[in-house]
């Protein structure tokens, strides 16, 4: 009984310092999986982001704002798995490459990726929300100002 104690002890330490190092299998994360439709955008906008599943250890996403039906922006997005990590990629369309940022914290409902050298955001962050809920938010410094953008998304069926 003490050892099953101890192990069991001990495993979740193992568990909790590898994500707190970012050292996460992406594999495990399906919530990021699916269509999501931005909440309380302005009227005559819609904003949209899909990921796929995370097969052979890359996820791939894709953000597409509307305005009046019109197409007026979008993002090419992946996240990879190497080794022992994660990198989160966005591509806008006139960028040569695509902006990596580094795991810096993962926990089963949360990916936090960072990058400080990037001019804005230096922070990318994706939480499940519950209740078929998706919060993401960019952050960090631009400029001498610290702001951070919220995107309240709900789950929505994939067309």
């Amino acid at each position: 009984m003490k050892f099953e104690i101890v192990f069991t002890l001990v495993m979740f330490i193992a568990v909790s310092s590898a994500y707190g190092q970012g050292k996460a299998d992406i594999a495990g994360v399906k919530w990021l999986t699916g269509c999501w439709q931005k909440e309380n955008d302005k009227s005559g906008t819609l904003t949209l982001e899909q990921w796929t599943t995370s097969d052979g250890g890359t996820s791939f996403g894709i953000g597409r704002t509307f305005k009046s039906g019109k197409l007026v922006s979008w993002e090419l997005m992946r996240i990879a798995q190497d080794n022992e990590s994660a990198k989160f990629f966005a591509q806008l369309p006139n960028a040569e490459k695509a902006t990596g940022f580094a795991l810096k914290m993962a926990t089963k409902d949360e990916l936090i990726f960072e990058n400080l050298q990037n001019d804005f955001p230096q922070r990318v962050i994706y939480r499940n929300a519950g209740h078929e809920k998706l919060a993401a938010r960019i952050e960090g410094k631009n400029g001498e100002k610290e702001m951070a953008i919220d995107f309240p998304f709900k789950r929505v069926k994939c067309e």
